[in-house]
């Protein structure tokens, strides 16, 4: 059960977290750009540095929620929330 829940997780965390940092990449090009006027290398390299940053924090908090993560109140957690009426 574990296992599984565990492959889940990360699929769905890696596949947000690479979808995301992709979207960021290529729209925070525009607004980089224009503050290395000339320097359209150095824009690049900033911006990927910025993505490699996102993924590293991003990734390292899919990696503490699994060290922390306890399936049982995931699943107890789910139970409740019908009886909340939202």
């Amino acid at each position: 059960m574990n296992i599984i829940a565990y492959t889940i997780y990360l699929t769905i965390s890696c596949f947000i977290t690479v979808r995301v940092g992709k979207a960021c990449y290529s729209n925070g090009w525009h607004f980089i750009k224009p503050l290395f006027l000339g320097h359209d290398e150095l824009a690049r390299a900033v911006n990927k540095l910025l993505l490699t940053g996102f993924y590293l924090v991003n990734l390292g908090i899919v990696a503490l929620n699994l060290h922390g993560w306890n399936p049982g109140r995931a699943v107890r957690s789910c139970r409740i929330l019908p009886r909340l009426k939202l």
